[in-house]
Formats: C-alpha cells, sequence, structure tokens
C-alpha cells in the first residue's frame, strides 16, 4: 500500500503539468483559492454523481462516476497539503487517532449507561 506523501507526489507532478499548460495558453497558474474552488465543484459533482445511487438508476454508471470524482477530490486534497505545507500522512494518522479515541469514549458512556 502506498503512502499518501507517495500519492501527493504524483498529484504534485499533475498539478505541474496543468500549471506549465496554463503558462503556455496565457493564463495564470492555481494558487490555493483556486484549488478550494476546484475542491467545492468536486465535491458538487459528488453529490450528483451519488444520485444515481439513491434514485437507484443506472448504478454501474453511479459508481463509475462517482469513482471518478472521489479521485478528483484526493488529488485537490493532496495538492492543498502541499499549498498548506502539511504533511498527509503526519496529519491523517493523527486526526483519525483523535477520532478513535473520541469514538471509544463514546462507546464506553453508552456501555456504561446500557448497564445502569
Amino acid at each position: 500500500m502506498s503512502s499518501l506523501g507517495d500519492s501527493q507526489y504524483r498529484a504534485l507532478v499533475i498539478a505541474n503539468h496543468y500549471d506549465d499548460y496554463n503558462r503556455a495558453v496565457g493564463r495564470k497558474t492555481w494558487d490555493l483559492p483556486d484549488y478550494v474552488d476546484g475542491l467545492v465543484g468536486d465535491v458538487g459533482d459528488l453529490v450528483k454523481a451519488t444520485m444515481g445511487f439513491r434514485d437507484r438508476r443506472d448504478v454501474e454508471d453511479a459508481f463509475a462516476k462517482t469513482e471518478h470524482e472521489l479521485n478528483d477530490i484526493m488529488w485537490s486534497l493532496l495538492v492543498l497539503y502541499k499549498c498548506l505545507k502539511i504533511d498527509p500522512d503526519e496529519s491523517f494518522a493523527n486526526a483519525m487517532s483523535v477520532l478513535e479515541e473520541r469514538v471509544t469514549v463514546m462507546k464506553n458512556d453508552l456501555k456504561r449507561k446500557e448497564a445502569k
């Protein structure tokens, strides 16, 4: 399994290709607000893609579109980590530890309530 850092490296190579293209056609390269705007658009596209699951329409098509949008979102997130100088592996691991601790406390509280 590759690390988020490995995936981030590939995402940044692609971001650099987009920068090269934008410079070549006379457009500005993207910065933090542009990547955030792109992420918001991708999340909206994810919502639309999952409608196929809700409506029980073409589930195979909905799955393919959802997978595509999840990957677009992952790309945006990995580039944003770099823009903000945050290590994705370390940050995500720390965040998961906090969530794990929180849900453990919640479950233990529930067990205590049920035991009364």
